[in-house]
């Protein structure tokens, strides 16, 4: 079996169908909530608003919220982790 070509095929499908999904790059504004940053394109940075945040109440940018994932960085670090049944 050619799996590199039928995962090509299949991608080239969701091409032609309108299907692909590219998610755009953003940065959020801090302070600013939902205003944000989307870096897509060609001509720079331009200003949006995100709306289908999981963030809705904006305690990410919660003067609390930040000092205690502050305090957990320096306690243990920084890095993505998987659960254990994952990562073994």
């Amino acid at each position: 079996m050619d799996y590199q070509r039928i995962f090509a095929q299949a991608i080239d499908r969701l091409h032609a169908e309108g299907r692909y999904r590219v998610f755009i790059d953003i940065l959020r504004n801090k302070g600013n909530y939902p205003n944000a940053r989307c870096f897509a394109g060609h001509n720079g940075p331009k200003p949006i608003t995100v709306w289908c945040s999981n963030d809705y109440l904006a305690m990410g940018q919660h003067e609390a919220v930040i000092a205690a994932m502050e305090e957990a960085l320096h306690d243990v670090g920084a890095g993505s982790g998987g659960t254990r049944n994952i990562g073994g």
